[in-house]
């Protein structure tokens, strides 16, 4: 038991030290954790433990950097503009606590749901993977018939549909294709716009109210969004956010949050289930433990879940210490200063893992990334990068694409 106990708190800190650094993902950790398990002979239920943890904590803590410092993972994109409309609100502790309770509510409904995925969830991804590209094209048409500047708003969902396609297709090292990506499209364009305009950075409330009910909601819509990410190829949290969002015609930035958290961390042991019950390894973090503990058997997937509820309430402490820390420094810090500095770090990140080529995509991305700003669209459309190759790839017309590219 102490053992255990030990591997949780070894996986928390890793989950907490990738979180909090833009770019770094728990699936860096998971081929580190496999290269020490053959290195050393370590016990691959202890790493399976380690790595579970780790997931957990990164989909917590991954917000932090998202809401403060406006640099976004896949997972936490759509979080950059309604975090920072929060941040500017003064209550950027706020949005953070938003995206923990939605994290804990959507590991919570993991664990509820359990009984009807073991018996339905073979079924259920038969149908909805039959259906998923027709599914994907009409939320692309909902969300530009909501625009109201719809033919600017079609532009900017083709365009950066077709540098999300590029980028992906890129010789890119596809470990951390995405940081360029959507650091340039939600993160780094954010910061240009803060510098050019350097706003005041209010006094952040650390006190905040979240009545059950909206967390309650959150969860469960946060729940069926981890279950596409969790279970079908292609499709990451981004992607079914957006999916979910137009499906229930979700409204308000606070929901969002809640369920883009609940659908972070759901995500994490949906995909272990989906090893489970389809044979299907959907994530990096699952991928790993099928390497590691191949064939785990019903009691260590209990185990498992039982791994994440606990790694999911030590990441919510210390998600929100770390968020009130972030909170009580906003309001002292020069926008303009800090706004140049961060985007300096992201420039950085970008050509230290990804190259010139990197580079290119991240100012490209910069630039796409400020035309909602400009044309008076929503952000949320761009993200269009993800949904335009995921829906090529479901409706089977990605290679025919590709080779009219040239690619």
């Amino acid at each position: 038991m102490l053992t255990l106990l030990v591997a949780v708190l070894l996986g928390v800190l890793l989950g907490y030290i990738t979180g909090m650094i833009p770019g770094f993902h728990a699936n860096n950790v998971a081929l580190i954790a496999l290269w020490a398990a053959a290195a050393f002979e370590l016990d691959p239920l202890l790493m399976s433990v380690v790595l579970i943890s780790t997931g957990t904590t990164h989909a917590i803590v991954d917000f932090i950097p998202s809401i403060f410092l406006g640099a976004p993972s896949e997972g936490t994109a759509l979080a950059v503009s309604p975090g920072h409309r929060m941040l500017m609100m003064g209550r950027g502790f706020e949005a953070l606590a938003l995206s923990v309770v939605g994290g804990l509510f959507g590991i919570v409904m993991v664990l509820i749901g359990f009984v009807f995925l073991r018996a339905f969830s073979g079924a259920a991804y038969s149908f909805i993977s039959s259906y998923l590209g027709v599914i994907l094209v009409a939320v692309s048409g909902i969300m530009i018939l909501v625009e109201k500047r719809r033919v600017l708003a079609l532009g900017i969902f083709l365009l950066s549909g077709l540098y999300g396609l590029l980028s992906l297709n890129s010789p890119i090292n596809q470990g951390f294709v995405l940081l360029p990506v959507l650091s340039g499209l939600f993160g780094a364009s954010t910061l240009i716009l803060s510098y050019s305009n350097a706003p005041a950075v209010p006094k952040q409330a650390i006190k905040t109210n979240i009545p059950m009910k909206e967390a309650l909601h959150g969860g469960v819509v946060g729940f069926f969004g981890g279950l596409l990410a969790g279970f079908l190829p292609g499709v990451g949290t981004s992607q079914s956010a957006i999916i979910v969002q137009r499906m229930t015609r979700m409204q308000g930035a606070r929901k969002f949050i809640i369920v883009l958290g609940a659908i972070g961390a759901a995500d994490v042991l949906l995909s272990l289930l989906a090893l489970q019950f389809i044979g299907r390894a959907r994530s990096g973090i699952a991928a790993a433990v099928e390497r590691l503990y191949s064939g785990f058997a019903m009691g260590e997937t209990y185990l498992f879940l039982g791994v994440g509820l606990l790694a999911a309430g030590l990441a919510a402490i210390v998600a929100l210490k770390t968020g009130a820390l972030f909170a009580r420094g906003a309001a002292m810090r020069d926008t303009k200063k800090v706004s140049g500095i961060i985007f300096a770090f992201l420039f950085l990140l970008c050509a230290m893992f990804t190259g010139s080529l990197g580079v290119v995509v991240f100012l490209t991305g910069c630039a796409i990334g400020i035309l909602p700003h400009v044309l008076k669209t929503k952000k949320s459309i761009l993200i269009s990068c993800l949904l335009v190759p995921t829906m090529l790839y479901f409706t089977g017309a990605d290679r025919v694409v590709l080779a009219t590219l040239g690619i």
